[in-house]
């Protein structure tokens, strides 16, 4: 079993700014002292289990650093809406047909 320990805040190879996205991205995995743990015990080695750990700790570090693009709203195509609204019709005719009839004609 190995665990890795590395504190974000007192690190001198990543800037300030890298520092804040790091925090706020693994806030949840960061202990009270601000130290981020990787534990790795799935070799029977240890230094097997060092180089997954040291692996798992890098990509932990990237993961921080990727944008995701951001969402291009689109139009509903005809059919949908199409296909939605009389959904929604035969919906209305079911719920319709399940009343009562009316007896107060005469």
């Amino acid at each position: 079993k190995v665990e890795l320990y590395w504190s974000p805040a007192v690190s001198y190879c990543v800037d300030e700014v890298q520092k804040e996205i790091i925090i706020r991205k693994l806030g949840s995995k960061l202990n009270a002292d601000g130290q981020l743990r990787v534990v790795c015990e799935e070799a029977r080695g240890q230094l097997a289990n060092k180089t997954l750990a040291l692996e798992k700790f890098y990509k932990l570090i990237a993961s921080c650093f990727i944008v995701q693009k951001r969402r291009t709203s689109t139009k509903a195509t005809y059919t949908s809406v199409v296909k939605r609204l009389t959904t929604k019709t035969i919906r209305k005719t079911t719920k319709i047909n399940r009343k009562r009839p009316d007896t107060t004609e005469e």
